[in-house]
Order: C-alpha cells, then sequence, then structure tokens
C-alpha cells in the first residue's frame, strides 16, 4: 500500500473513531498518523524504548515544526492514552486542529532517501 493510500485510509479511521464518540481512540490514531508521517520524511522510527516525548524531541532536532503545536498534540495523546476519564469532543477537536496545522508542515519536507 503506497504511503499516501495508508494516510488516506488513517484520516478516514480517525474520522469514524470520531463520528462513533470514541475520542479517546480517534487522538490516539492522530498522533500515531503523525509519527509515521515524521518517520516516512525523516527516516527516523520510534524505538520500543522511547516515550513518544522522547521520539518528538528527535523529530524536532529533524523537521522545523512548531514545538509549542507538537507539545498540544502530545497532551491530547498523553490525556487520551492515559487518562481515566472520558475524553471530550472539545479535546478532540483541539488536537485536530493543531493536526490539521501540522498535516501541510510535514508533507512540504522532502522525504529522506
Amino acid at each position: 500500500m503506497s504511503v499516501a493510500r495508508d494516510l488516506a485510509s488513517k484520516l478516514r479511521s480517525i474520522k469514524r473513531l470520531a463520528d462513533d464518540g470514541k475520542y479517546a481512540a480517534a487522538i490516539s490514531l492522530t498522533y500515531h498518523t503523525f509519527e509515521d508521517m515524521c518517520g516516512s520524511k525523516t527516516g527516523l522510527v520510534r524505538h520500543h524504548s522511547e516515550t513518544a516525548r522522547d521520539y518528538a524531541e528527535r523529530i524536532l532536532k529533524e523537521i522545523p515544526l512548531d514545538s509549542y503545536s507538537v507539545d498540544e498534540l502530545l497532551k491530547a495523546y498523553e490525556e487520551a492514552r492515559f487518562s481515566h476519564h472520558e475524553i471530550t469532543v472539545e479535546t478532540y477537536d483541539g488536537a485536530m486542529r493543531v493536526f490539521t496545522d501540522l498535516y501541510p508542515r510535514i508533507e512540504a519536507i522532502p522525504t529522506t532517501e
């Protein structure tokens, strides 16, 4: 499956999860999509021993992204992944706004060969 087709499939899955009210799962998939996109551009993969924050810090050294935006996406992911409370549509909407801002910036970066 091509990267573009895989990405389109993930974006449809995120929307489906959100439409079903599964905001935590939608945010988690959004964050993992962000990681996959960054990894495909840089060739860097997240090590099993790395936290999401560790990996994001490594990515920010390779890709000139707004660190505040990346941190906002990370906060939403960590809340969705590790909290025990229900994730709200507002939290999901905030994460998607950040992802929507980061997406074209990541896409504009040439892929590492």
